[in-house]
């Protein structure tokens, strides 16, 4: 992402692959709020580049298929740092970007 200066945020995120779709998480951050101005993310994956773009997910039954996903692959990792979380995760749904 780029912050509202321009200058550009490399961001390192856990992701999980729930039903074909890829999704991250996150707190209130400088992260989200580049997103909220400019949801088109760029995401490198084992060296390769991929133009993406973040929507926030709502659905509450996928929201928690995706939390158990994270919890499912961070494993214990994850079940701590839930338990220091002040406010639930803005969670993003990873698209490929058309044209």
């Amino acid at each position: 992402t780029h912050d509202d200066d321009g200058d550009l945020r490399d961001t390192k995120v856990w992701v999980v692959v729930v039903d074909g779709a890829g999704y991250v998480r996150t707190n209130a951050s400088t992260w989200l709020e580049n997103i909220e101005r400019n949801p088109q993310v760029e995401i490198r994956v084992w060296g390769q580049n991929y133009l993406m773009r973040a929507e926030e997910v709502k659905d509450e039954a996928l929201k928690e298929k995706i939390e158990a996903a994270f919890k499912e692959k961070y494993g214990f990792l994850q079940r701590t740092m839930s338990l220091f979380r002040f406010r639930e995760p803005t969670v993003l749904r990873l698209v490929p970007r058309s044209g």
